[in-house]
């Protein structure tokens, strides 16, 4: 998809200068696998950021759909069992937002403690039940999004 290929070139233009220094000190990779393992962990981290953006922060679902496998599996704190599929991940983030309409959700995701498909952000999450925080850990296959668990 055109969104992914510009993250993707944004995020290789990032990581080039991020694998040049970091914090003023000189990073040396031994070879181009570990350049292209960095290009993967950023481009993996921005469309984390897009897929929380558009489905979690607010309610841009069709936009965030691109980044899912058509088989990705969902498990959240908010659900009692996993939604298979974009379409029913769509399906059950509208009705979850319609019946918890002051439902705010932040994340950060951790590039620091990527590993190779995987990547983990911290959230906090606030609705008429109260707050609660916790972990999640997104992964990645052929550069979509095959699994979200979500965890409180």
């Amino acid at each position: 998809p055109q969104g992914a290929a510009q993250i993707g070139l944004i995020s290789l233009s990032l990581s080039l200068s991020l694998s040049l220094s970091y914090r003023n000190r000189p990073i040396l990779l031994k070879s181009n696998q570990g350049a292209q393992a960095l290009v993967q962990r950023q481009v993996a981290a921005a469309c984390v950021r897009k897929y929380v953006a558009g489905f979690w922060e607010s309610d841009d679902a069709e936009s965030s759909e691109r980044f899912l496998s058509p088989d990705v599996k969902i498990t959240t704190p908010w659900s009692d069992k996993v939604i298979t599929g974009p379409k029913a991940f769509g399906e059950w983030i509208s009705s979850f937002r319609a019946s918890n309409p002051d439902f705010e959700y932040q994340s950060t995701v951790h590039t620091n403690h990527d590993i190779g498909d995987t990547v983990f952000r911290t959230w906090s999450a606030k609705n008429v039940d109260g707050d609660s925080t916790g972990v999640a850990m997104t992964r990645f296959e052929n550069g979509l999004i095959v699994e979200d668990r979500i965890c409180s």
